[in-house]
């Protein structure tokens, strides 16, 4: 491999970009005997790589960490307290969603904004009622008429002053 494919790989390397049998290549060059001059500085780097990869732990290493990484195993009451603290947990959260539930959606069910007319009422009074409703209904839509509208000519009058620019 020549020189300048090594620099190369070099610059590769240092920016984390080479895959491995890029990275054995530029070890298989730096343990030969003839290097070039410029490239002697990282001789040593690649060397200590070289005696890194020959250490391995000890038995003795391997067994501490199998020891403090092995989970502890926790006493019978704890785990049941950890049971027991769930199970308190859903069933107060179950009994406030019945609360609010009770609070907040049954009154409106007792109270329901229309009328049962039943065969005993009377019919003049159920009509007064249902007029009243449909006039408030009326109003409500005759004010959102007229606010359409409104915005309707607000928009026709920004269009045509656009279109008088063009």
């Amino acid at each position: 491999m020549n020189q300048q494919q090594i620099k190369i790989l070099l610059e590769k390397y240092f920016e984390g970009e080479t895959n491995l049998q890029e990275e054995a290549q530029l070890a298989r060059y730096f343990q030969q005997e003839n290097i070039a001059e410029d490239l002697v500085q990282y001789k040593p780097l690649f060397q200590f790589y070289d005696q890194q990869k020959s250490i391995a732990p000890s038995e003795e290493f391997d067994r501490k960490i199998q020891q403090k990484t092995r989970p502890e195993k926790r006493p019978y009451v704890v785990r049941m307290y950890r049971v027991m603290a769930r199970v308190a947990a859903v069933i107060a959260l179950s009994f406030l969603t019945y609360q609010a539930y009770e609070y907040y959606i049954l009154p409106e069910q007792k109270n329901p904004n229309y009328i049962v007319l039943d065969e005993a009422a009377d019919a003049e009074e159920a009509y007064e009622q249902i007029k009243a409703a449909l006039m408030l209904v009326s109003s409500k839509m005759n004010e959102g008429t007229e606010k359409t509208t409104a915005g309707l000519i607000k928009i026709n009058e920004v269009t045509d002053i656009i279109r008088q620019k063009k």
